[in-house]
This record gives structure tokens, sequence and C-alpha cells, in this order.
């Protein structure tokens, strides 16, 4: 009879252990849900922010990359206009190295 009580206490002292671990387990659970809620607002939000600011930033490198090309290729024909000898040295030139590259093959 003794050893019956021991028993049912060591019991009794097991469940209490595990519905604590359990009721630990489920706020553990709580936090980290809402925590990962929150974390996955923050993350979206920052995210968010990157897609537009690099959407804008990617319009305005477009557009000065579009200003500065029409300006190269201002400057280009101008250069050609101003030098037209050495523009046509320069085709010439540019020709006879690709055709060399070919035939080397």
């Amino acid at each position: 009879m003794f050893r019956s009580n021991q028993v049912r206490s060591a019991e009794d002292r097991i469940q209490a252990e595990i519905r604590e671990i359990n009721q630990a387990l489920d706020e553990l659970r709580r936090t980290a849900t809402r925590d990962t809620r929150e974390r996955y607002d923050v993350l979206k939000n920052r995210a968010e922010q990157l897609w537009e600011g690099s959407r804008e930033q990617l319009a305005d490198g477009y557009e000065e990359l579009r200003r500065h090309g029409l300006a190269v290729g201002r400057q280009a024909r101008e250069c050609a206009r101003a030098h037209p000898v050495a523009s046509i040295a320069l085709g010439v030139g540019a020709c006879a190295l690709i055709g060399w590259l070919l035939t080397r093959r």
C-alpha cells in the first residue's frame, strides 16, 4: 500500500510536469507564430520598399543611359564629319581585323 502511494505521487508529479511542458510549448508556439508573422510583415514591407526603389532607380538609370547614348551617338557623328578620312580608315581597319580573325579559324 505504501508503495502504491509513492507510485501515485510520482505519476501525479510526472503528469504535472507534462502539463507544464505542454503549456510552455503552447506558449512558445503562440509566441513563435506571432513573431513569425511580425517578421514576415517586416520582411514583406522591406522587400516591397526595395522593389519600388529599384524600379525608380532602373527608370532613372534607363533614362540617363538613353540620354548618354544619344549624346555619344551625336558626338560620334560629329567626330566622323570632322575627320572623314580617319573614320574611313577606322572602318577599313575594323573590317580587316574581323576578316583576319575569321580566316584564322
